[in-house]
């Protein structure tokens, strides 16, 4: 697949190259963003109009929809610190057993946040720069990379982060193998 992100002034457009399938074209762009970023972005270019008149309309949409993206963000934040504090006081778990929950929770955590970062971010900062009026042409085909990256790093955070994991994989490799 070949994309393109074209963006000029205030606006921004994608272009796909390379897939006759409209389906997988249409699948593409969806997934290139999240429906809530792009119903949000389309609120804020509204209240940002340059008619000079404060709308407050679409400042209860962006505000609604903020608020769902907030919600989100909150309740991950809320069940992450109800899951260290249940695994801290929690005294019918073996130490074992709670170590190896505080590790799988580092493991949920790094990926968790890579997608937001990679995937989210980079797709969100497409759509919402050119809000601004910035030329980012450059940006779209360094983005792609960090796309890329997504798939082996959300594979090396299990690898690194879990001792069994990361033991088993280097044993496959006899340079790495203790003697």
């Amino acid at each position: 697949i070949l994309q393109k992100v074209i963006t000029h002034d205030f606006k921004f457009c994608l272009f796909t190259l390379g897939v006759d399938n409209l389906y997988f074209v249409c699948l593409y762009c969806t997934c290139f963003c999240t429906i809530l970023l792009i119903v949000l972005l389309n609120f804020l270019y509204r209240l940002l109009a340059k008619d000079g008149h404060f709308n407050l309309v679409p400042l209860a949409g962006l505000s609604i929809f903020a608020g769902i993206i907030a919600a989100g963000m909150i309740f991950m934040v809320f069940s992450a610190i109800t899951i260290v504090s249940f695994l801290r006081a929690s005294k019918a778990i073996s130490a074992k057993t709670r170590k190896l929950q505080f590790g799988l929770f580092r493991m949920l955590a790094c990926q968790t946040i890579i997608p937001v970062v990679l995937m989210h971010g980079c797709a969100g900062a497409q759509l919402f720069v050119p809000l601004f009026g910035f030329n980012i042409e450059l940006y779209s085909d360094v983005s792609t990379v960090f796309l890329s990256f997504f798939t082996p790093l959300d594979s090396l955070v299990v690898i690194l982060l879990m001792k069994d994991y990361r033991e088993a994989v280097l044993s496959i490799f006899p340079c790495f193998t203790r003697f």
